[in-house]
């Protein structure tokens, strides 16, 4: 089974980066921002994954080399920005869209997180009157 950080290509580090807090779907709190980024120019072309996820897929063609490079930019932009939302303390769960053309991350935050951002900076909450 993949694991859907596996899918988005973010598990494939070159150096000692810290990995991007991912989740499974069952402990992934209540998200209410969800992203979307661009995986393929087309549903046509086949993605630039590799390992098992680069299986030949029949009516898919190769990209051209002008796709590979777009592909590639857009891989390291999505990569680079999950990673510093993670670094930010927010949960992330990227998967695939249905014919793997986007890329969605559902974000989120725990409460206590959020509590203690609020208390840092001093956010005035305002109450009902009771």
């Amino acid at each position: 089974m993949v694991r859907p950080a596996e899918a988005v290509g973010l598990l494939e580090t070159d150096g000692p980066t810290p990995m991007p807090v991912l989740v499974e779907r069952e402990l992934m709190p209540r998200a209410d921002v969800l992203l979307v980024f661009p995986n393929k120019p087309t549903p046509l072309v086949r993605g630039i994954e590799r390992g098992a996820l680069a299986a030949e897929v029949p009516g898919l063609r190769p990209p051209t080399d002008s796709e590979r490079h777009r592909m590639e930019s857009w891989l390291v932009k999505r990569q680079c920005t999950i990673a510093a939302l993670s670094d930010a303390g927010l949960i992330l769960m990227p998967f695939y869209s249905r014919g793997r053309d986007q890329v969605f991350v559902k974000v989120a935050a725990d409460e206590a997180r959020l509590r203690s951002a609020a208390e840092g900076s001093r956010y005035r909450l305002e109450l009902k009157p009771e």
